[in-house]
């Protein structure tokens, strides 16, 4: 790489969250190409609830058509892995809170496809120093959704 590459980052958000989980990081990659990912039938992404790690990153993939870092939030870094697996482009793989297993029953996720979302699970998503704005503005993105 010459110091005039640029390099690519695709960040993906976790199961219950949305590319918005990434606005106080990427202000850091403000020199680099970044790409910010809604999974299926998250945010701002319309197409159908993809049910499976696998059917994640399949729709993810295509969109990976240079030399790119992964990072992966929680399930997003499973999600990740199976990028890493099946692209070549994948380079570079980070993992934030991920695990081997993916700590998610499956009624969760049925109740996320259902368009539920506990507040009980969200505030289980956040250290208890979190800054409240940052808060307020995640609680009223759940809301909205």
């Amino acid at each position: 790489m010459t110091s005039e590459s640029k390099v690519n980052f695709l960040f993906i958000h976790g199961a219950g969250g949305t590319s918005n989980k990434w606005r106080t990081l990427i202000p850091y990659f403000d020199n680099s190409e970044y790409l910010t990912v809604d999974l299926p039938g998250r945010g701002a992404n319309n197409e159908p609830l993809a049910t499976s790690i696998r059917a994640n990153a399949e729709a993810i993939s295509k969109q990976i058509t240079s030399d790119t870092i992964v990072v992966g939030h929680s399930m997003g870094g499973l999600i990740g892995i199976e990028l890493a697996a099946m692209n070549n482009h994948v380079k570079g793989l980070a993992l934030v809170s991920s695990f081997y297993e993916l700590p998610v029953h499956p009624s969760m996720l049925a109740s996320f496809e259902a368009g539920e979302f506990p507040d009980a699970l969200f505030y289980a998503f956040y250290n208890k120093d979190i800054d409240e704005g940052l808060l307020e503005i995640e609680k009223r993105e759940k809301d909205e959704a």
